[in-house]
């Protein structure tokens, strides 16, 4: 109730402050009203005193007319009576019309502004009565909604009252029944204590026996404990000896390990690497769908099965065997040696071989800058790192590249300059028996120059011959080759080295009705399978020991001779597919692979000479090799080839 009072008493002040204010805006109104009504007075004054000077100068005018005419004397001609009375008179019947015209205007001007402002006044006072009748309306009904809340108020208060009643009559009858409850716990309490009594008793018998049974207890915790400590001194002595044994096994076979490599560097066998590639969306296999060639646990051997009428199963050993899942740079910590060795003075060659689809660009190119970089720039990478550490030993090298790609028996320069155009390239032997390739850009590098290498691979890249064929849609349809040409000088033993690196990433065999294709492209796949008979027939040849080897019978043979004649080191890749589309392929590359690595090529020969003489011979001070953490070895020092968790031996 209060509260609506006072909700009253706020309209109330409201609408007298709200009336107030319309009283003195219409007060305001008058007072101008007023003042115009004065400054409009004080005008018609001022012309009536004007009208008085007009009249007194008129009687004066016509008081001069009257004078003796003995006191005025007139000139005959210029002082006529006749004529200044006529002038005088019409100057003030001028005067009097102006100023009765004057008085008219302000009779006008009077009667205009009188009419505005009581116009003004009637529609102030219209409009204040407008207002005062509004805030009497409002005033209403605010008393209206004031009464009816406090109608509603007075209700809620009622039932609010109603509500805390019932509210007290539940707690007085809660606290009955607690009181009751009260006083069956306290009768319960009672006879508890009476048990407790009779239970005190009783407990005082069994505490001897308690105190006879903790110390059972404690003396079974002792002997727990002490066959616990034997036990972990077993457990300690058992995980020693499974290390120990794992040890010896590791030791065992990565000595088994050297010994092969060993031998098959004395050999001169090429060396063969195999690497199964994982399933790809476009192979459209099913999730339970099994590999056609499956990698063994022992690293270096693999099986291939075929289904359909045959059902046979075929087993290879190499020198390793990647699995799907192995990384990009896992693969190429097996081939660093290589990449040393062309350091070294050795002539190398590394060639990736298998099937269109196998995933050989994948393994020399790769892609990016990442974990996906391949062979091919992890190699620059590499070098730049031995390059670094030889460097420090006084030894000086200076780096080249050259980059090219064998298409339909024509070589193709991949790092030509876009402005120049392509070049006609032939393949000259040089009088040491290196080869020349005319006209071929060779770019100056930097290994650990980043951006230089990424411009080189991306160059290639762009000038490389591609297609999409229905087994691959980015196949390769040409060989493409990468040679780092190095040259070392070591100026305190006058020796001059020189070594080579070549990376070759071969177009992919296939079969014309497989992949579908038709016209220059199938001229380009019979060109392709030609030149990979050409390289079939050398390591046959090889292999025989035949007195004549066919090295001219393609470009690509005869361009890698120095590498595949004995003078220098030789790793083949097979990349190979999983599916079983692919297994006939599949089968053709593993024989081939097996074949080459059977070839014995002799022993490699480093390229090194004293700096001032152009002949070539063995010995002489060569760059030390890395051995462990000894980057300091003493000239001619051997390398171990870095140990690998997998071992084996080739059958």
């Amino acid at each position: 109730m209060a509260k609506g009072r006072k909700m009253t008493a706020s309209v109330g002040a409201s609408a007298t402050a709200s009336a107030a204010a319309a009283a003195e805006a219409s007060s305001l109104a008058k007072a101008a009203a007023i003042a115009k009504l004065a400054e409009i007075q004080q005008q018609m004054e001022e012309n009536a005193t004007a009208e008085q000077t007009v009249d007194s100068s008129l009687a004066r005018a016509a008081s001069g007319l009257k004078l003796d005419g003995e006191e005025k004397k007139f000139d005959d001609e210029a002082n006529d009576p006749a004529r200044l009375n006529a002038e005088t008179t019409k100057e003030i019947s001028d005067k009097l019309a102006e100023m009765i015209k004057a008085h008219e205007a302000n009779e006008a001007q009077w009667k205009e502004a009188t009419d505005a402002l009581e116009a003004k006044l009637a529609e102030q006072s219209k409009a204040h009565e407008e207002l005062l009748q509004t805030k009497e309306e409002e005033l209403v009904k605010s008393a209206e909604a004031i009464t009816d809340l406090e109608q509603r108020l007075e209700a809620k208060a009622e039932e609010q009252t109603k509500a805390v009643e019932e509210l007290l009559k539940e707690r007085d009858g809660d606290m009955a029944k607690s009181k009751e409850a009260i006083a069956g716990l306290e009768k319960e309490i009672a006879s508890l204590k009476e048990a407790l009594s009779d239970k005190t008793q009783q407990g005082a018998e069994h505490t001897e026996t308690i105190a006879k049974l903790q110390n059972d207890i404690v003396a079974l915790e002792g002997r727990v404990k002490a066959e616990e400590a034997k036990l972990v001194a077993a457990q300690e002595s058992f995980v020693t000896e499974k290390a120990d044994l794992e040890a010896q096994v590791r030791d065992s076979a990565n000595e088994r390990r050297k010994l092969h490599n060993t031998i098959q560097e004395l050999r001169g066998n090429v060396r063969v690497f195999a690497r199964v590639r994982p399933f790809l969306p476009g192979d459209d296999a099913g999730a339970d769908e099994q590999p056609a060639v499956v990698p063994k646990a022992d690293d270096v051997s693999l099986k291939l099965r075929l289904k359909g009428d045959e059902k046979k199963e075929y087993s290879f050993t190499f020198d390793q065997v990647f699995k799907p899942d192995i990384t990009q740079e896992a693969v190429f910590t097996e081939v660093s040696e290589f990449v040393q060795s062309a350091l070294d003075g050795y002539n190398v060659c590394l060639f990736s071989y298998g099937q269109t689809g196998s995933g050989k660009t994948h393994t020399m190119q790769g892609s990016g800058l990442g974990d996906m970089r391949g062979i091919i720039p992890r190699a620059i990478e590499r070098v730049g790192e031995y390059k670094a550490e030889l460097e420090a030993q006084g030894w000086q090298y200076e780096m080249r590249v050259s980059f090219l790609e064998i298409y339909n028996e024509t070589i193709r320069d991949l790092l030509r300059d876009e402005e120049i155009g392509e070049k006609k390239h032939e393949i000259k032997v040089n009088p040491d028996g290196s080869r020349l390739v005319t006209d071929l850009s060779i770019r100056p590098l930097e290994p650990t120059d980043a951006d230089a290498v990424k411009d080189v691979m991306e160059t290639a890249a762009k000038y490389r011959t591609v297609t999409s064929t229905n087994m691959n849609d980015v196949s390769s349809r040409s060989h493409s080759v990468f040679t780092l040409h190095l040259t070392a000088v070591h100026p305190e033993s006058n020796q001059k080295l020189k070594g080579m690196l070549n990376l070759c990433d071969l177009a992919g065999s296939e079969r014309l009705k497989r992949s579908g294709v038709s016209g220059d492209q199938a001229k380009e796949a019979m060109s392709i399978n030609k030149s990979l008979s050409a390289l079939t027939n050398v390591f046959v040849s090889i292999g025989s020991k035949a007195g004549h080897v066919p090295y001219r019978n393609s470009k690509l043979t005869w361009l890698l001779q120095p590498s595949l004649s004995g003078d220098g080191k030789t790793l083949m890749l097979c990349n190979l597919s999983p599916t079983e589309m692919s297994s006939q392929e599949s089968l053709s590359s593993l024989r081939f692979a097996s074949q080459v690595n059977q070839c014995e090529l002799g022993q490699a020969k480093r390229s090194i000479q004293d700096a001032g003489s152009d002949n070539s011979e063995g010995g002489g001070k060569t760059p030390p090799r890395r051995s462990g953490s000894n980057l300091t070895s003493p000239p001619g020092s051997r390398l171990t080839r870095p140990t690998s968790s997998s071992s084996g031996t080739k059958k």
